[in-house]
């Protein structure tokens, strides 16, 4: 968690700003794809110096489960990281051109439900391909993904020996809210209003895949009950993907803004006009 953040029309200020290319096949890393990725969950990633608005971004380091520690100065984090995945893979700062996503496909999740839009890779798995937005963000579909506290525990709730902590599921910012339930499911088409500055356009819902149910943390490990109960308790039709278990909600940057803990968020069915 931090304190305090400037949100531009990209995001989050320095927010998925870097990514890394497999040189072999031309893709991007991510851990949606665990056989050659998910230990990337393992690694945290920082700025050396706080993200100012309108200033280049300050250096990046990468700190390594063995608690090495290495930057993006010469060719330094890229070597480290070929060395750590056992792959060629290099930093990059915009997406590359035919750069692909692929997202494997869990078994929590019906094959009926998302068969339609499903291709077999070159290592046997089920996947679903897709090329991220294109320049140089690497968010999937929007700048923005907000979280309730309310959701958390309506699943937690129907499965309580599951690990749902927010960390799970990468919230760019978790909304504390008192009511029950699926908080955020009403929210696609409104504004949320965030302090006195940032408001969102709340787009669509949060399809969520296997990179959930893996180890973030250690206190956060390995838990397929998650997607099981998602899947079992909330599926929506995401248009273009066919449907998919769902928490929180994607969103785009209406009127950037500073956002701190603590702030209150207001939402607005009507958007900002």
């Amino acid at each position: 968690m931090i304190p305090q953040a400037h949100v531009d029309t990209s995001g989050l200020l320095g927010d998925r700003r870097y990514a890394f290319v497999d040189l072999e096949s031309g893709n991007l890393c991510n851990a949606k794809n665990p056989r050659k990725y998910g230990s990337m969950l393992a690694c945290r990633a920082l700025y050396t110096e706080e993200p100012r608005p309108g200033e280049p971004l300050p250096v990046l380091e990468v700190v390594f489960p063995d608690g090495s520690a290495h930057r993006n100065i010469g060719t330094a984090l890229d070597d480290a990281m070929s060395r750590y995945l056992g792959r060629r893979v290099r930093l990059t700062t915009s997406v590359p051109e035919g750069a692909k996503t692929e997202l494997v496909w869990d078994e929590a999740i019906p094959k009926d439900v998302v068969g339609d839009y499903l291709t077999v890779n070159a290592d046997g798995d089920d996947v679903l391909t897709y090329a991220p937005n294109e320049g140089d963000t690497f968010f999937d579909l929007t700048p923005l993904h907000f979280l309730t506290t309310s959701t958390l525990e309506f699943f937690q709730k129907r499965h309580a020996s599951a690990n749902f902590d927010a960390l799970r599921y990468r919230p760019t910012m978790l909304v504390d809210t008192p009511e029950a339930g699926l908080v955020e499911d009403v929210w696609v088409g409104g504004t949320l209003a965030v302090g006195d500055g940032l408001r969102a356009k709340i787009e669509l819902h949060t399809s969520r895949c296997v990179m959930s149910t893996l180890a973030h943390a250690s206190d956060v490990p390995l838990d397929r009950a998650t997607l099981r109960t998602i899947v079992r308790h909330n599926t929506k039709v995401i248009p273009g993907m066919g449907r998919w278990a769902c928490a929180g909600v994607y969103a785009g940057v209406v009127r950037p803004g500073y956002v701190r803990v603590g702030d209150q968020v207001r939402f607005q069915p009507v958007a900002d006009r």
